[in-house]
């Protein structure tokens, strides 16, 4: 599960912001304001376990403008989606279709954008599953639902968020 769903795992932003850092190999970790899994773990009574991922925004890359696409669509009120992915290489293979049907692309043309489109980048995506997080028993001592699952999910993201910052590509368990 991705607490914040589609939000994060298709913003175009990330590679722009990532551009920005001081340094490339600094790792940042963004949630949405959505909790839902929280609840779900506290009523529930189990626990959370966390996995810390990093390299994984960089398999496809996407395209700016997907927000501005899903509010005019009307996602965000339809299916709670405020943005949709917009690859790269599938606007390629829309842009090689579009040549190939003028005739200004052989169909040798289309088929190496097709399938360089639809192939992944390669990629290396390091993970690091955590130890389990009983959110029942760290929230015992709070009054009110509210304040549970803030205080709740503020454990989950400063375990994910300490893990990004120090995982390292073949080093997933390096210490700081």
């Amino acid at each position: 599960m991705t607490p914040d769903g589609l939000d994060e795992r298709f913003d175009a932003r990330f590679f722009h912001r990532a551009a920005r850092v001081i340094s490339p190999f600094v790792q940042t970790l963004r949630f949405g304001a959505r909790r839902g899994y929280v609840r779900l773990a506290l009523e529930a009574g189990v626990p959370v376990c966390p996995i810390a991922t990093i390299g994984s925004h960089y398999t496809w890359l996407m395209a700016p403008g997907g927000g501005l696409i899903a509010r005019t669509l009307g996602l965000p009120k339809r299916l709670r989606a405020h943005t949709i992915p917009l690859p790269l290489g599938w606007l390629a293979i829309a842009g090689a279709s579009a040549m190939f049907a003028m005739h200004l692309l052989p169909w040798w043309g289309l088929l190496t954008v097709v399938v360089a489109g639809l192939v992944p980048n390669p990629v290396q995506i390091t993970s690091e599953v955590l130890p389990p997080i009983d959110l029942r028993t760290a929230t015992a001592h709070l009054a009110g639902d509210a304040a549970k699952v803030e205080h709740a999910h503020a454990l989950v993201y400063g375990a994910l968020a300490d893990a990004v910052a120090r995982m390292e590509h073949g080093r997933p368990y390096a210490s700081s």
